[in-house]
């Protein structure tokens, strides 16, 4: 019989899967009558794993660094943040609205093998946030001699 082996990438992504559907995160643009269709959104996020790290790529276009919140509660990482609608173009100008603004929020949950007290996280120019989830070292076997009284 197979033993079945923990994979945090995987429970990692399966977890991030079902919150998304707790919050009902549907991504559908909500228009008021008149106005350019806008949503809140929610940034694309790519996880790879080494065999020292954890890594998540999260897509952060034109969000600056002082808008984006990260945080660890318990066991979950928190991103939130907010991408601000153009201030400098009026919204009448425009004919079609496409990309997200607003606020954003993500939760992943951190798989037991993350040292979470050695998280980085880098913000490139680009926009893409590069969060680093370094692993604890694993624990080694070892005899424990039994003493006597």
């Amino acid at each position: 019989m197979k033993s079945h082996q923990f994979e945090p990438i995987r429970e990692l992504m399966n977890i991030q899967e079902r919150m998304n559907q707790l919050f009902g995160d549907l991504g559908v643009p909500m228009q008021v009558a008149g106005e350019p269709a806008t949503a809140n959104w929610t940034p694309c996020a790519d996880i790879y794993e080494t065999p020292q790290e954890i890594v998540m790529l999260v897509d952060l276009p034109e969000v600056q660094q002082e808008n984006i919140q990260l945080s660890l509660e318990q066991d979950r990482l928190v991103l939130k943040g907010e991408r601000p609608f153009p201030a400098d173009i009026p919204r009448e100008s425009f004919h079609r609205i496409e990309r997200s603004y607003g606020t954003f929020a993500r939760v992943f949950s951190l798989p037991p093998t993350v040292n979470q007290d050695q998280i980085r996280a880098d913000y490139a120019k680009s926009g893409v946030l590069k969060i680093t989830l370094p692993k604890r070292e694993p624990v080694q076997s070892r005899q424990i001699k039994v003493e006597t009284n």
